[in-house]
Order: structure tokens, then C-alpha cells, then sequence
């Protein structure tokens, strides 16, 4: 029986907490990210069946930065698909991660917004239910190995503290392995 591991990476993308970091530390933003997308790329390089999803959430909503579905390639994307020597499965998790995150990043970075919480609960559920699809689709010879790793630098909240535990449960249930990783606690205070 082989075993698949499925990473689920939930990345803490408020904009406002970034930018409070970055007033502290030039560059956190950019230096966070290469080093994420490095812990990708050796998930990846590990095995060749190893599987990956990335979420990434704000003070609004949650969204998969990887996979995505694709577009219709412009003439841009056609020259950078014909540029480089990257391994293509790194550089289709690259460009998916990096493009997505801007993007959403772009959408909270009103700088009337009041720092808050990232929906961090809402990412675990879009992480749960990816992982629990890609269980009750595995063959009958594979097992799937899943674990959801967060990023995440915003205070808790209270509010979501009802569905969290919802998430925590679900996941010990489906044998999934939660792990948080809390960067820059003392600047986010």
C-alpha cells in the first residue's frame, strides 16, 4: 500500500497585519513568502505523488491560491511557460501561490479597515473538505497521509473561536493533523 501525503497550507493574508509587521521589519512580507514557497516546492521535490493545496485568508474571506483552475493562457503567461529550466510542478505552484495572494492582498488593503482577525476558521473548513475529497477519491492501494499547516500572524478572535473548534474536531475525527505556526506574535499584540 503506498501512502500520499497531502499538504494543505492555510496562509494568513491580512493586509493590515502585514503591514504592521512591515513597518517593524522591511521586506517580512516578501521574505515570508520565499520561505513558504521553498517548504512547498521540498513537500513536492519529497516524493512525486506528494499532493499540495494552499488557502490563504483575510479579514474577509478564504480562498484557494493553489490549485486553481486554469485560464486561458495570455501571450505573457505562453513566453513564461517557454522561459526557465523550474521544475514545472514547482513553478505551476509558484505562480498560482504568488499571483492568488496578490491578489487577494490587493482586495483587503483598504487602509480604512480596521486591523482584525483572519478567517482563519473558514480556510480550515475549505481545508478539510479538500482533504476529505481527496480521501474518499484515493485508490483502494493508497492511503492518504493529510496534515494542515497554518500560517497565520492576526490576534485570535472570539468569534471564531465556535467554528475552529468545529474544524479541530472534524479533523481529529478524519485523523487530519492541524499544526499553526505563529509568526511575528509580539508585533500583532
Amino acid at each position: 500500500m503506498s501512502v500520499i501525503s497531502l499538504l494543505v497550507v492555510v496562509l494568513d493574508a491580512n493586509a493590515q497585519q502585514w503591514q504592521r509587521v512591515r513597518n517593524q521589519q522591511e521586506n517580512a512580507f516578501e521574505n515570508s513568502l520565499d520561505h513558504v514557497l521553498i517548504f512547498l516546492n521540498a513537500h513536492l521535490a519529497l516524493r512525486h505523488d506528494n499532493l499540495l493545496a494552499v488557502i490563504a485568508c483575510n479579514s474577509k474571506k478564504s480562498s484557494y491560491l493553489f490549485p486553481k483552475t486554469r485560464s486561458p493562457l495570455n501571450e505573457n503567461e505562453e513566453l513564461n511557460l517557454r522561459r526557465g529550466n523550474m521544475y514545472q510542478a514547482f513553478k505551476d505552484s509558484n505562480d498560482s501561490v504568488i499571483s492568488e495572494l496578490k491578489r487577494l492582498v490587493l482586495e483587503n488593503s483598504d487602509p480604512g479597515n480596521e486591523p482584525g482577525s483572519s478567517m482563519i476558521a473558514s480556510a480550515w473548513s475549505l481545508g478539510l473538505s479538500c482533504t476529505l475529497m481527496k480521501k474518499k477519491f484515493e485508490a483502494e492501494s493508497e492511503q492518504i497521509n493529510a496534515r494542515i499547516l497554518t500560517i497565520s500572524l492576526s490576534s485570535d478572535s472570539s468569534i471564531q473561536y465556535i467554528p475552529m473548534m468545529n474544524c479541530i474536531f472534524a479533523a481529529q475525527k478524519s485523523e487530519i493533523k492541524l499544526d499553526v505556526c505563529k509568526i511575528y506574535a509580539d508585533s500583532c499584540e
